[in-house]
């Protein structure tokens, strides 16, 4: 729901400055994880919280890349650069795991320092070099529709994983033939 969300704030008051935010929120809550003093119950709820407002600063990178990569590139290139920003993604997150792996043993608040200096050139950099050549949409967010949609979607998800719900596709056996309710 954030990606749609900030999404459609990039539309209204700018794609590379909610992308640029997305950066500082993503690299400031990044090292708020790795400066947790807590511990117990008070330290676990501290790295949910952080962890969470770190994941809406991603969502304001994935909400916007894609735009400004449409925006800035012509037609025949936008396929080239939406694949290399997804493969960047990926790879972004397969040598993540990776390093967090490594780094985890160590000292675990390193799993979190290690995305800081990224997060800061990234940072710099986006408010160094991008410009926005989009237009923008100057009207009021739809907040309700929002809001309504998160509320309505969680009792359906809820519904569709229930057990003493039947399932709205055919049960199959092993051998996958179609078996009888």
């Amino acid at each position: 729901m954030l990606v749609v969300t900030f999404g459609r704030l990039g539309d209204m008051i700018g794609r590379v400055r909610m992308y640029n935010a997305g950066f500082a929120v993503f690299t400031v809550f990044s090292v708020l994880l790795s400066v947790t003093w807590m511990q117990g119950t008070a330290g676990a709820l501290w790295l949910i919280g952080m962890r969470v407002l770190q994941g809406v600063g991603g969502a304001m990178l994935m909400a916007n890349s894609s735009a400004i990569l449409t925006d800035v590139f012509p037609v025949q290139q936008r396929g080239l650069a939406l694949g290399l920003n997804q493969v960047a993604g990926l790879a972004g997150s397969f040598i993540g795991l990776i390093l967090g792996g490594l780094l985890a043993p160590v000292q675990w608040h390193l799993v979190f320092l290690a995305s800081v200096p990224v997060g800061l050139f990234g940072t710099c950099w986006a408010y160094w070099k991008l410009r926005d050549t989009g237009t923008t949409e100057h009207s009021r967010p739809d907040w309700w529709p929002r809001c309504s949609g998160t509320t309505r979607s969680s009792p359906c998800s809820a519904r569709a994983r229930s057990s003493s719900c039947p399932p709205t596709t055919p049960r199959t056996s092993p051998a996958g033939a179609s078996s009888p309710r």
